[in-house]
């Protein structure tokens, strides 16, 4: 088991593992190269036919293979191609997810994906920090036939499954307060290894889903993107950050990647949940905001830097973003700093 967690993070210089044999249950912290927190992983596989997996990512560009060895391991032999409903919940950021039969899709924050039988293959984040919970449940297990005998609500993800087995694209299903609530009180017990209270809540997470259903809450007609427009959208994204002081229009990039203006606009913002022109001014901002807190660069240099050639334009643009002028922001967060510095002091 260990194993298979260690696999997920290959390529990657530093792992750290933790796996209790007698609980199932372990965590994985990936690191940088300069020690510092890139992604982790928490786990706990039971051996009654039920996967529960947390998991946190700073970076941007990590997979995390959630690929078919996680049942290679003793423990899930009795439950190899057999039913299962897959449930992956997006609590915080957005994701690129690809399936083992090579289908890709993306889920943003507070959504669910349904689907019955394939494994997540790969995760890409498309968001500065991701936090996410994945679920496996074997409807054969011995784990649901006890709860069954209890509860006809038990028998509810037989039904689930037999309503979406013939979909071979996920199901998304847009979240609810209710739905996000029970999401996070899964992974509470999850991480405070309540497991029997655990199993109640999934149960219940599987009713709140099944209400959503019956009002056709989901989205199934969602758009999805192939992998060559998913990459058309990255290198996007890496071409109007990876120097502010450079400006492309939507007509020089998609030129550059022989496509329209219009498919260019689309494929980025169905990955990043945001237009690129948009997404570039926020980065621009935001990496001013940056500079002038944590430098002594001059206002004009921080507009050059961040791709104006007018101080006066970024001026205006920085205002009407954060809501006073550069200036005023520097000031502002010397003054919160030295504040922050006494208190530690004190």
């Amino acid at each position: 088991m260990k194993n298979w967690v260690n696999k997920r993070f290959d390529n990657f210089p530093e792992v750290r593992t933790e796996y209790d044999e007698k609980t199932h249950r372990g965590s994985s912290v990936l690191m940088d190269n300069n020690n510092e927190y890139k992604a982790g992983l928490s786990f706990y596989l039971v051996d009654m036919g039920l996967l529960v997996e947390e998991f946190h990512t700073f970076a941007t560009d990590i997979d995390l293979s959630l690929c078919a060895a996680a049942f290679n391991c003793s423990s899930m032999k009795n439950y190899e191609n057999q039913k299962c409903i897959r449930i992956t919940s997006c609590l915080k950021g957005r994701g690129d997810f690809l399936y083992t039969n090579r289908h890709q899709q993306y889920i943003s924050g507070g959504e669910l994906a349904v689907n019955c039988g394939q494994s997540i293959q790969q995760i890409r984040i498309q968001s500065e920090e991701y936090t996410g919970l994945s679920l496996c449940l074997f409807l054969n297990s011995p784990w649901l036939r006890k709860l069954s005998e209890f509860s006809e609500n038990f028998l509810l993800p037989e039904r689930i499954y037999d309503k979406l087995k013939a979909e071979s694209a996920p199901t998304i299903i847009k979240s609810n307060t209710k739905i996000t609530e029970i999401t996070k009180e899964i992974l509470e017990c999850l991480n405070s290894s309540e497991y029997d209270i655990m199993s109640l809540k999934i149960i219940e997470l599987f009713i709140l889903m099944d209400k959503e259903m019956k009002k056709e809450n989901c989205s199934p007609n969602r758009r999805y993107f192939t992998s060559t427009q998913m990459e058309i959208a990255k290198k996007t994204h890496d071409l109007l950050t990876e120097d502010l002081s450079m400006r492309y229009s939507a007509k020089d990039l998609a030129q550059m990647f022989g496509i329209s203006e219009t498919s260019l606009k689309n494929y980025f913002k169905g990955v990043y949940g945001i237009g690129y022109r948009d997404y570039q001014k926020s980065v621009r901002m935001r990496t001013a905001a940056d500079l002038l807190t944590n430098t002594k660069m001059k206002v004009l240099d921080i507009s050059l830097k961040v791709g104006f050639k007018s101080q006066t334009k970024f001026s205006i643009c920085f205002k009407t973003f954060f809501g006073i002028n550069p200036l005023e922001f520097r000031r502002k967060s010397r003054l919160e700093n030295s504040e922050l510095s006494q208190e530690e002091e004190n």
